[in-house]
């Protein structure tokens, strides 16, 4: 009997690894929320096997954030989103457990047309929780009915994704995108070095509470991996952050300052040295 050739071999092998790898869905890291993992694949309520807090991401109680999630492979269903105030032990294991759960949204349609990217915003309930558990759920209805029922009446098989939340009064008041737009705003008064680009010390003179915010900032569009940010890589972000709202279209902490120095930027550009980037 003749084998099969040895590439195929391979290349079958390979394919199931991909596959399997690739698996279904999860939360994505964004500026405001940076889930627990990067796993695909976690079925099991509430988090995913093994599943272990980290580091949380602290904002102030009434927020409205925007969430990002992606489907690598397509299943018929619902998002729903959920925040427990107790940890992951708030969530319970089956329906009819005593749960501490806040509903955040429900039956977010699956747009059944392959590989997606989503996101939709969210407001955080008014209270302060130092142990809040952020939860996503993919609903898969194109799969039998599970023969037990999960929590807030979960009847069907489902992926888990989860994130770490501290909700509290004293969190930073700055949002994504004043932060971003400060940053631009204010370019010129914070390169006190005229390299054309912001440090993480010169950015933060505006943003001292936001620290891990501006790391985010950093590690997603540090494009030459110098950790500063050039204007061109700044207003890249700035178009990709949410609108601003009544509520956070707050000026720039500096930006005051710009009307007292008349043509600042173009005096600033000439001092800068040729060839480097966009100032």
């Amino acid at each position: 009997m003749q084998l099969p050739n040895r590439g195929l071999i391979v290349l079958f092998v390979w394919l199931i690894t991909v596959s399997f790898a690739q698996a279904h869905s999860r939360l994505v890291e964004t500026y405001e929320v940076g889930p627990r993992d990067d796993n695909v694949g976690n079925k099991v309520w509430p988090c995913g096997p093994g599943s272990t807090p980290t580091t949380a991401t602290v904002l102030a109680p009434g927020t409205t954030i925007e969430l990002q999630w992606e489907e690598a492979i397509n299943h018929h269903g619902w998002w729903h989103f959920h925040l427990s105030t107790n940890g992951d032990a708030g969530f319970g294991k089956l329906a009819g457990d005593n749960v501490e759960i806040t509903v955040l949204k429900q039956k977010i349609a699956d747009l059944s047309d392959g590989q997606r990217q989503y996101t939709t915003t969210i407001t955080m309930p008014n209270i302060e929780c130092n142990n809040c558990v952020l939860q996503l759920v993919q609903e898969m209805e194109d799969k039998s009915k599970l023969t037990y029922e999960l929590p807030m009446g979960i009847m069907f098989p489902s992926y888990f994704s989860c994130a770490d939340i501290i909700l509290s009064a004293d969190a930073p008041s700055i949002t994504t995108t004043t932060l971003f737009q400060t940053l631009v705003d204010d370019f010129t008064l914070l390169d006190t070095d005229f390299d054309g680009k912001l440090s993480e010390s010169e950015a933060l003179t505006v943003a001292e509470s936001n620290a891990d915010m501006f790391v985010r900032l950093l590690t997603f569009h540090d494009t030459d991996s110098d950790r500063k940010l050039t204007l061109n890589e700044l207003n890249g972000e700035l178009n990709k952050a949410p609108a601003a709202t009544s509520k956070d279209s707050g000026g720039g902490g500096l930006g005051w300052f710009m009307l007292l120095v008349p043509g600042a930027l173009s005096v600033y550009r000439l001092a800068c040295t040729k060839g480097r980037a966009l100032c």
